[in-house]
């Protein structure tokens, strides 16, 4: 009986842990949209700045997608994050 308590405490210990990396990545690129809205931009204008897609940058921002590596480097270059900010934050939270 206790093995079958320890099997059902450590899957809902890594649900919990699923979540809170999933909520890592999605506020780790919020860092672009606040940056966005700082700018008084919209999607498109945005996008257009970028060299991208309405979508394509709504799905980063959302933290659906991650972006490629050369927006990546198009946003890096503008808004001064830096490309680890942009894509080694939930390795961190992982090593942690």
């Amino acid at each position: 009986m206790r093995v079958a308590q320890s099997v059902g405490r450590s899957k809902k210990l890594f649900k919990l842990l699923d979540k809170i990396l999933r909520l890592t990545h999605i506020f780790r690129y919020m860092k672009i949209r606040a940056y966005r809205k700082q700018r008084k931009l919209t999607l498109k204008q945005m996008a257009e700045r970028w060299e991208t897609d309405a979508g394509n940058l709504s799905r980063v921002e959302r933290g659906v997608q991650r972006p490629g590596i050369d927006l990546a480097e198009r946003i890096s270059r503008d808004s001064g994050l830096t490309l680890d900010e942009i894509f080694s934050e939930s390795r961190r939270q992982c090593a942690a």
